[in-house]
């Protein structure tokens, strides 16, 4: 078993799914939740509905999901597709129980770090699963491409007549037009490359589609999404077609902090006993030999 070399940094939320609980039997199953941030347990949820589990991905801006089956939260990738792109700021999703390739049972994997031992609740489930990819053990099952869709368009209907209707169209088009420049402005500001499709109007712009070479997470503090009265600017990721497995340790691994150094245990005898420990004091590793 290879231990990722790389950990998700910040806030982990490890899920998982209740006994008797389906997304394909319900569209609001219930899971155990545990909070970890920088390695410690903040808090535990026995019991969230999966509406409350998303809001709590946002409220307390988790960077990482992990799980032991990333489709205990969706019932197959486009509603995984849906739910995270709902999302104001996507998290990373992690399966701990998928190694280079390989598939291990959870119990398994906790057992052989010395987080669980033995069968597990869901709680514990949770936590072994939150534990596991602050370690960077497991994949990030990568959702989206690095590219995201802007869109700027009209944000209410234009039903009035007469000359009032014409005068609410070109003040739309005129705001969708310097919404566009502002957002154009921003995106090479910050060197970000993108390509820029327009509808024109009588004045102004109709609307604008930019499509933008860059993940979403990239966009944040740049430009900011808008539901207003006149108009509206939307920002959503671009989906993969199929979702793509990154071990934690391997070519993604630069977006996480490196390996830290180790505390090495020995007990020496007939049986050497040997115990490896983060600085944190976690376990990452226990044996004799």
């Amino acid at each position: 078993m290879v231990i990722g070399r790389f950990r998700p940094a910040g806030v982990i939320l490890g899920v998982d799914l209740k006994p008797g609980q389906s997304p394909v039997a319900t569209d609001n199953p219930e899971y155990s939740a545990v909070l970890l941030v920088n390695g410690s347990v903040r808090r535990r949820y026995e019991s969230v509905r999966l509406n409350e589990l998303l809001r709590l991905i946002e409220e307390l801006n988790v960077e990482v999901v992990a799980t032991d089956n990333i489709f205990e939260l969706g019932s197959d990738k486009e509603s995984l597709f849906r739910m995270f792109k709902s999302l104001a700021r996507p998290p990373k999703l992690v399966q701990v129980t998928l190694i280079n390739g390989r598939y291990y049972s959870l119990e398994t994997i906790a057992g052989s770090f010395g987080i669980k031992s033995g069968k597990l609740s869901p709680l514990d489930a949770a936590e072994a699963a939150a534990r596991l990819a602050y370690l960077g053990v497991g994949s990030e099952a990568v959702l989206f491409e690095d590219e995201t869709r802007i869109a700027i368009s009209r944000g209410r209907s234009l039903t009035q007549g007469g000359m009032s209707k014409e005068r609410y169209r070109r003040n739309i088009g005129l705001l969708i037009l310097r919404a566009t420049k502002e957002v154009k402005e921003r995106l090479e500001r910050n060197n970000i490359d993108y390509d820029l499709f327009v509808k024109k109007a009588e004045y102004g712009l109709e609307s604008s589609l930019f499509i933008v070479y860059a993940p979403r997470h990239r966009l944040y503090g740049v430009v900011h999404p808008r539901r207003g009265h006149d108009y509206q600017i939307e920002i959503e990721p671009v989906t993969k077609s199929e979702i793509e497995y990154v071990p934690l340790a391997g070519p993604r691994g630069r977006r996480y902090t490196p390996s830290r150094y180790l505390i090495l245990g020995i007990d020496p005898g007939i049986s050497t006993g040997v115990a490896i420990l983060s600085l944190d004091g976690i376990p990452l590793l226990v044996m004799s030999r």
